[in-house]
């Protein structure tokens, strides 16, 4: 099965969107066909990545709807996140059917049937609603970025309890235990150590894998943000988030069983 990989946290402002441009963006450099799907209505990952939102695509909401995507010469696309995700629930699809929880599934395996795409990379918004709860049954994989405190620590709680509660009413295909990143981490602070190492240690114990690298707090996350680019736009590959980032993606294409096809990805 295509892996698709959802970036999700309870929490705001854990890099959900950095992660999920990073991740795509160095399986794209490696040779790897990927669709990224925003299906936050800020539409900030389809903003960081226009270049792969062709004309006579669509935006998420008619995405799930049925609508078709446009793919770039070389086989990427990005589906944009738009207004139309806030009020989609309860909405019908292009045949007339009513949208449920397993529409954003089938539009994402019909695009990797069509299009052949080889890995999927879902970006996703804060809060339990109907678009998480899609992008969760639609998961292989799921990435749980998270600050190392004591807000990070609540909201993975919060996160595997939304998991549960998402087993225990829809069938679910993930492949392994969701893995967590943690990312804005300040290594000169005590206290971040303190809460790196106490999850690390304690997480696996509850169902949770833990990536071992440590995305740091950097001035280029907020300069890629700011001018809507990728992380490898703004910082050098060979120190800082971006290097992390970037072996942080060879960690996660092991993880899902994906080969990429121009070495490690270097730019």
């Amino acid at each position: 099965m295509t892996p698709i990989i959802v970036i999700s946290n309870q929490k705001g402002g854990v890099a959900k969107t950095t992660t999920a441009d990073a991740l795509s963006e160095g399986m794209r450099a490696r040779g790897l066909k990927v669709l990224a799907v925003d299906t936050d209505p800020q539409g900030s990952l389809g903003r960081m990545q226009e270049r792969y939102v062709m004309r006579g695509s669509c935006a998420a909401s008619s995405f799930i709807e049925g609508a078709d995507i446009q793919t770039t010469e070389d086989g990427q696309c990005t589906v944009p996140g738009d207004d139309g995700l806030i009020t989609i629930q309860n909405q019908f699809d292009l045949k007339g059917n009513e949208l449920d929880e397993k529409s954003l599934m089938r539009a994402i395996d019909k695009a990797i049937a069509l299009k052949g795409f080889d890995a999927v990379i879902v970006d996703t918004q804060p809060g339990m609603n109907f678009m998480n709860i899609s992008a969760f049954v639609a998961a292989t994989h799921m990435v749980i970025p998270t600050t190392a405190d004591k807000l990070g620590a609540e909201a993975i709680s919060q996160t595997a309890e939304f998991l549960g509660q998402i087993a225990d009413t829809f069938p679910v295909r993930w492949e392994d235990d969701p893995a967590v990143l943690i990312t804005q981490f300040r290594g000169i602070s005590k206290l971040a150590n303190t809460f790196a190492n106490q999850m690390m240690e304690a997480l696996p114990q509850a169902g949770f894998k833990v990536f071992q690298r440590r995305i740091p707090i950097n001035v280029a996350i907020q300069e890629a943000q700011a001018q809507n680019k990728s992380i490898y736009e703004t910082s050098s590959i060979l120190r800082g988030a971006a290097y992390e980032y970037n072996l942080v993606c060879n960690l996660v294409m092991e993880w899902c069983g994906l080969q990429g096809m121009k070495g490690n990805g270097e730019q």
